[in-house]
């Protein structure tokens, strides 16, 4: 096979959203087919349908994911550093 040859099929399987390659350059979790998108989308359009309030759409691979999880440090620096001084004044102290 040759470097042509093996560059246009990179990019064939770049363009197909059902492969990891593709998912892998997007940066998705996963690869999706485009059954899976159809689905998807008919998915959110049957909720929308159906509901009397505005639903969250079924997340996608290509959606912005969240920078941080949960609220932030649950304790100051001022506070971690008591709570260490803490645990190692009363740590034993082990020399070998």
């Amino acid at each position: 096979m040759s470097w042509g040859e093996s560059y246009r099929l990179t990019l064939e399987l770049a363009s197909d959203p059902s492969s990891h390659v593709a998912a892998s350059i997007a940066g998705w979790d996963h690869a999706v087919s485009y059954e899976w998108i159809v689905l998807a989308n008919t998915y959110d359009a049957f909720v929308s349908a159906n509901s009397s309030t505005r639903q969250k759409p079924y997340p996608r691979p290509w959606d912005e994911k969240p920078q941080a999880i949960g609220a932030g440090p649950g304790m100051s620096i001022e506070e971690y550093r008591a709570m260490r001084a803490r645990l190692e004044a009363s740590a034993p102290n082990e020399h070998i």
